[in-house]
């Protein structure tokens, strides 16, 4: 009779691991999940009385692409593996601890969220902890990036609740297609049409005016995001790699963007309604060196004036 170890230290030293068998790559656990499927809004023809009506439109989810970047099942089905709104509902009830689909969904603290899981990822990574720390994004048809027509089910179905009568194979058919049919992603911005500098002098006075290598820092952040698969399915546009700096900015027309002057004022704006709005200074300064802070790039140091401004002879 072969028995495993009878004491821990049988399997945890480094002796006894080195000795498994490393299985590499690891397989796709398969329990009968679809590679896609289609995420329905909540059946409004079905709902409670008086519970409020859903109208978002429906969510095509590959599965597969999703599991390849967690760690388990239960990153996102944390209590079990059932739909969402097996425990969440429109308005909150006591079987999902009174969280609401749209927070199970949205929430952006949250570690079984969509949108809290994929603000970790791009928050965990330097190359894109740079803009998605500053101040946050969200073109106006960030939401259409997800919930969107999908051609196999129509508003009438999901309206009189028949598009909850579509089989778990079906919905698996009909996401495959929506999946296959979608555009390629966006291509960004040319690099050659971006200015290769920007002297920024309007504040030089102990200082010569600062020479910011725009193209420079462009490039690094689009090579950062070449390979991100999040970065592919929300940088919708291709100037979406500008709106971090260019943060008010409409990003149809980040191709020109205003100058920072044109917000932010030599004194801080006193206005009641424009509290939160610094300085002209002290928007150059946040805005560089948080980035730089959340990138780790160490030179030039946060206190190192003279790395960016060449310190003016009186």
């Amino acid at each position: 009779i072969v028995t495993g170890p009878t004491t821990c230290a049988g399997c945890h030293t480094e002796e006894a691991q080195s000795k498994f068998k490393q299985v590499n790559p690891v397989p796709r656990l398969m329990r009968g999940q679809p590679d896609a499927t289609v995420l329905l809004p909540v059946n409004n023809a079905k709902r409670p009385v008086g519970a409020p009506e859903a109208g978002m439109k429906p969510v095509v989810f590959n599965h597969k692409a999703h599991e390849a970047s967690v760690d388990s099942c239960r990153t996102c089905h944390h209590v079990r593996i059932e739909s969402c709104t097996v425990c969440h509902t429109v308005d909150g009830n006591k079987d999902g601890n009174f969280v609401k689909l749209a927070d199970a969904m949205h929430a952006k603290t949250s570690d079984s969220s969509c949108v809290g899981c994929h603000q970790q990822t791009v928050m965990q990574k330097k190359e894109c902890a740079g803009c998605h720390g500053a101040v946050p994004v969200m073109p106006a048809d960030s939401c259409a990036t997800c919930h969107k027509d999908v051609k196999g089910i129509t508003s009438a179905q999901i309206a009189d609740g028949s598009a909850f009568d579509l089989t778990k194979e079906q919905l698996a058919d009909i996401a495959a297609k929506d999946l296959a049919a979608q555009p390629a992603p966006a291509k960004p911005f040319p690099a050659v049409e971006v200015p290769e500098t920007v002297t920024i002098g309007a504040l030089s006075n102990d200082f010569e005016p600062s020479v910011f290598p725009h193209r420079k820092i462009y490039e690094a952040l689009v090579k950062g995001a070449a390979d991100s698969g999040l970065a592919s399915a929300f940088h919708t546009s291709p100037t979406a790699m500008c709106a971090a700096c260019h943060h008010n900015s409409p990003i149809a027309d980040l191709k020109t963007p205003p100058k920072c002057a044109s917000c932010h004022g030599i004194e801080a704006d006193k206005m009641a309604t424009s509290v939160n709005k610094p300085s002209l200074k002290a928007a150059y300064h946040q805005q560089c060196m948080a980035c730089h802070d959340r990138m780790k790039i160490e030179k030039p140091a946060a206190t190192d004036c003279a790395g960016c401004h060449t310190p003016r002879v009186k």
